[in-house]
């Protein structure tokens, strides 16, 4: 429903009108994302109740950023690839030789390949 539907349901009242919609965006994110009224609208007030605001918010913080990266791309290979063309961005590296790479950079190279 729109806000005008939403203003003609609560007879014109601005106040009761906001609240219903609040109300409506509350119960709408915790459906979708699974989640307490009270944690919906946390992420609706940091995001002022913008929904797609929100549930990004929701997802940056409950997802790493390979995750992200995976549930975006449906090509995984495609996905895993971005994901590494940013980290050698990122940290200005050169894959060429993953082993002079150390640590989770030269598993994550090693497993690419």
């Amino acid at each position: 429903k729109g806000a005008k539907d939403l203003l003609n349901e609560n007879n014109g009242d601005i106040i009761k009108t906001e609240t219903a919609f609040k109300n409506r965006m509350i119960d709408l994110m915790s459906r979708q994302c699974l989640l307490s009224a009270e944690r919906a609208e946390k992420y609706l007030e940091t995001a002022n109740y913008d929904l797609g605001l929100a549930y990004r918010g929701y997802e940056l913080d409950r997802y790493s950023l390979t995750q992200l990266a995976l549930r975006k791309h449906k090509n995984k290979e495609a996905a895993l690839d971005n994901l590494l063309r940013v980290i050698e961005q990122k940290r200005e590296l050169s894959f060429s030789d993953p082993s002079s790479l150390g640590g989770a950079v030269s598993v994550f190279v090693a497993i690419m390949e």
